[in-house]
């Protein structure tokens, strides 16, 4: 019935747990997600959603094109990340 499927929102990494060549694929995904937290750790909301934005979310030179108030929306949600 499904030729193909597409996982998103939240991440399902632990699907392929037992999989070490998916969890070698993951590993750039992975240290850009450990960076994105340590600069919300430390409240540096700004760069965290800059790197979420450029290496996660949607590709590198996304965060200069945003709309001025879009990258405030992302500064602005980005603690929420530390909770989940």
């Amino acid at each position: 019935m499904f030729r193909s499927i597409t996982v998103h929102e939240p991440p399902l990494v632990a699907i392929v747990a037992g999989d070490p060549d998916a969890l070698r694929q993951l590993r750039p995904t992975r240290a850009s997600l450990d960076a994105v937290l340590a600069h919300l750790g430390k409240g540096e909301h700004r760069q965290g959603a800059r790197q979420f934005v450029e290496e996660l979310g949607m590709g590198p030179g996304t965060w200069d094109r945003l709309p001025a108030a879009v990258r405030e929306t992302f500064v602005h949600n980005a603690p929420t990340w530390l909770d989940e």
